[in-house]
């Protein structure tokens, strides 16, 4: 399982297509983002849109 803000759409289905979930949206702290998944407030990977790398 990997928890995060965000990530992109290679990244998610890299690591999807190895049998690792993913699940983006995560904010606060580390233990604020278990606590939203393990209650279910967190769920699905969405891909990131543009990061300001991208632009240069």
């Amino acid at each position: 399982l990997v928890i995060c803000s965000g990530l992109g759409r290679r990244a998610i289905d890299l690591l999807s297509q190895n049998g690792i979930e993913v699940v983006t949206g995560a904010t606060g702290t580390v233990r604020e983002a278990i606590e939203a998944w393990q209650s279910g407030r967190l769920s699905g990977a969405e891909a990131c849109g543009r990061h300001m790398f991208h632009d240069r």
